[in-house]
């Protein structure tokens, strides 16, 4: 699959830093590593951890934990590189 992550709040005319690639996707099966997640999820997301719980992750059929393992990751921040660098696996 292929992904990308980028400062959302960066203005138009600011430089622009993320990442891009590709990598595999799996569905998260283990009641350790889903609450992993969804501490991830709660920490960039505050405020809504009482509605995405590891219950409703059980319950809801649409709610699921997923992890990506990167085979090919891009890297992009304008502020310390003229041009976009690459790191590859």
């Amino acid at each position: 699959m292929a992904f990308n992550i980028f400062d959302s709040h960066t203005k138009i005319t600011e430089p622009k830093g993320g990442v891009q690639g590709q990598g595999v996707c799996t569905l998260v099966k283990s009641i350790p590593e889903i609450i992993k997640g969804l501490r991830l999820w709660h920490s960039a997301n505050p405020g809504i951890e009482s509605r995405i719980t590891l219950d409703a992750v059980k319950k809801v059929a649409d709610t699921k934990v997923y992890k990506i393992r990167p085979t090919y990751m891009k890297f992009f921040n304008k502020q310390l590189y003229f041009t976009a660098r690459r790191i590859s696996r």
